[in-house]
């Protein structure tokens, strides 16, 4: 059995001193704009795979236009995952940004499963990076353990590594994700011992 550790970008992880947890698990698996340097003693610095919606994967890949992004050592060395399902001009652009033809993405039952878990009658059917890389490790490692660290029950989203960062979702927001309701359906799935809380 091997484990796993999905870890988010939440303000709540600073002062947790999980880093060198974080790092003994088998795999790490790391959210769209993150950092890890400065702060490994709370959220490690071991990377093995990276989910990011399009706009954080093409940050990642163009070192020329986004010098100030901070992975682009790490393209070569780590699996990406799409958290968003990719067709058509993205999925081309995608495959050709990575220099492969595989691009690991949520099936339509992880995003159902999402979306019927968390966002029943919420303005807008978008699920968190977070959340659809939880549905796609419950079924990538159906008989590993995994954990999360750095995710949080918080309306207003900081991030450990911005202090100005500051995600409040409200009606009309275009990039609002249902954090309540997220919250409770990972609550769910922990109770069912299918997670844990690192």
């Amino acid at each position: 059995m091997k484990s796993i550790v999905i870890v988010g970008n939440s303000g709540e992880a600073i002062n947790s001193k999980k880093g060198s947890l974080v790092d003994s698990c088998d795999i790490v698996i790391r959210l769209n704009n993150f950092e890890t340097e400065g702060y490994e003693e709370d959220i490690g610095s071991k990377t093995d795979i990276i989910v990011c919606a399009f706009s954080s994967l093409v940050k990642i890949c163009n070192p020329q236009k986004y010098p100030e992004y901070c992975h682009h050592d790490l393209t070569e060395k780590v699996i990406f995952w799409s958290a968003r399902k990719l067709v058509g001009d993205k999925l081309a652009r995608c495959k050709s940004l990575l220099g492969n033809v595989t691009v690991n993405q949520p099936s339509n039952n992880q995003w159902k499963r999402a979306l019927n878990g968390a966002y029943k009658n919420f303005w807008r059917q978008q699920p968190s990076t977070g959340l659809i890389t939880i549905e796609m490790a419950l079924d990538l490692f159906p008989n590993d353990k995994i954990f999360i660290h750095g995710f949080d029950n918080k309306v207003e989203k900081t991030h450990y590594f911005d202090k100005n960062y500051l995600d409040k979702d409200y009606p009309g927001d275009p990039c609002g994700h249902n954090w309540i309701g997220e919250w409770k359906y990972i609550q769910l799935i922990i109770e069912s011992k299918k997670i844990t809380i690192m």
